[in-house]
């Protein structure tokens, strides 16, 4: 079968697709030296390993922003936590779920084989099936309900858990697939189109279709993300860059949940297209707010409860969680060399959720438009360039495992992560690399980074 997912939690399987190599951690004092591949051991980092940079004091409107950011965390962030807590709790006591979605998808494989384009992805028609049939059908089974006995607090909530699935994995594929959809030209989308007639609808169905119910406005991913963030990389330009403040830093983290709010609203990335005259991105990111809108405000008129508790919340589900992937991407940055991109992309390796090789972030910045099942050989390919500039790479570890370990100054604990290909640094050296790549900032009044100077 074809199992895009690679992670050990109660009842998974493990697919085929995944590196075979994974090393064995077991009983071994330092898992990480696992990873040194003798082929590169003549190879040297290029540069030395930073100290620690210094971080001046937060600006007085820092600390407005952060307000403000908490002010949106405190009503959201509970009951992302109880949904989020029983979204992992039945992942954990029900061995059923995962074994009837492995049967369905060996048994409609061969099936869904002329709708793609290549056969590993044969479970995308399923998530079709599951995010923009079963979902919508559910949606609107509730929005009766709540029109003819009133609005349910305990129905919306069993709607949110069963929208983002066991251990939220339905959402994180909607997600995914939705950040890959966008990457793709508009007349190529994830669907082989000539087999199906409906080629329009496939080339946009996650982002057009199934994203909104998991809080994606359309055009997001498709100009926000990959015209702004893929062009900018993190820079200052970059309306979602967290370049400009130390990155173990909670109140910093709170100050930039406002900025990134006007980046899932377009806000942000259309003033950019505005300045830049990209008139054309303007004009669809519009339309695309505009149909969200109209959805939400039809939802709200006919129940302020309903469209709070089903469009609303899933917003800012969204908001937050990409937020905080976000920030555990881009955690590092070389004070060095900020054009240092083998640091400011991380790479995970062993993820316990690694969903369609997103661990290689790195891998995906560099070919965006990559399939997911080459990542592992295309890191495989640049490894030389992974050791010289001593690459940002951890083990075990997931985005928002990692997030929380910055925000509470875990150095050690990422310094253990930590995985050097040559084998030779300390444990000392990992943690001061570690402090330094987290507290460099590259723009902004914080600024404390040397001039760019390419790393060859």
């Amino acid at each position: 079968s074809c199992l895009p997912f690679r992670t050990p939690l109660p009842h998974r399987p493990q697919p085929p697709l995944m590196p075979p190599n994974v090393p064995d951690v077991t009983d071994v004092a330092d898992p990480a030296s696992l990873y040194v591949d003798p082929a590169l051991k003549s190879l040297k980092p290029a540069a030395p390993i930073p100290a620690v940079p210094t971080v001046g004091p937060r600006p007085r409107v820092m600390y407005v922003k952060a307000v403000l950011g908490a002010l949106f965390l405190i009503p959201v962030v509970p009951c992302m936590a109880l949904l989020i807590g029983t979204s992992t709790l039945w992942q954990a006591v029900d061995p059923v779920t995962p074994w009837v979605s492995k049967k369905v998808q060996e048994a409609t494989h061969k099936l869904w084989l002329p709708l793609v384009k290549k056969p590993c992805d044969t479970f995308m028609v399923n998530v079709v099936i599951l995010g923009g049939v079963c979902v919508p059908a559910l949606f609107a089974f509730c929005l009766h309900r709540t029109l003819t006995h009133g609005f349910s607090l305990p129905l919306a909530f069993l709607y949110n858990l069963l929208r983002i699935g066991p251990y939220f994995m339905l959402f994180a594929y909607v997600y995914v697939l939705s950040h890959k959809e966008g990457h793709r030209p508009p007349r190529n989308g994830l669907f082989n189109v000539d087999a199906t007639a409906v080629g329009p609808l496939a080339r946009n169905v996650f982002n057009w279709w199934i994203g909104p119910f998991y809080g994606v406005l359309p055009s997001n991913f498709r100009f926000g993300h990959t015209r702004n963030h893929h062009k900018y990389e993190n820079g200052e330009k970059d309306v979602i860059s967290n370049w400009d403040t130390p990155r173990d830093d909670p109140v910093a983290y709170l100050a930039y949940m406002p900025r990134f709010l006007m980046y899932v609203l377009n806000i942000s990335p259309m003033i950019q297209f505005i300045e830049e005259k990209r008139y054309d991105y303007v004009g669809i990111m519009l339309a695309s707010n505009i149909y969200y809108g109209l959805g939400f405000f039809l939802a709200f008129r006919l129940s302020p409860a309903f469209a709070i508790a089903y469009l609303g919340y899933p917003f800012c589900e969204a908001m937050v969680l990409l937020s905080t992937f976000n920030w555990a991407w881009h955690v590092f940055l070389d004070p060095l060399d900020p054009d240092n991109e083998y640091a400011s992309s991380i790479t995970v390796l062993d993820g316990p959720v690694n969903v369609l090789n997103e661990d290689y972030h790195l891998v995906h910045h560099q070919t965006p438009g990559a399939h997911w099942t080459q990542h592992p050989e295309l890191y495989e390919k640049k490894k030389a360039g992974y050791v010289v500039n001593r690459a940002s790479i951890l083990r075990g570890t997931h985005a928002l495992e990692l997030f929380f370990l910055a925000l509470l100054g875990e150095h050690k604990k990422l310094a253990g992560m930590w995985v050097d290909l040559t084998g030779e640094m300390t444990m000392e050296e990992k943690e001061q690399l570690v402090v330094a790549r987290m507290r460099a900032v590259t723009w902004g009044p914080l600024k404390n980074t040397v001039d760019p100077k390419k790393v060859e």
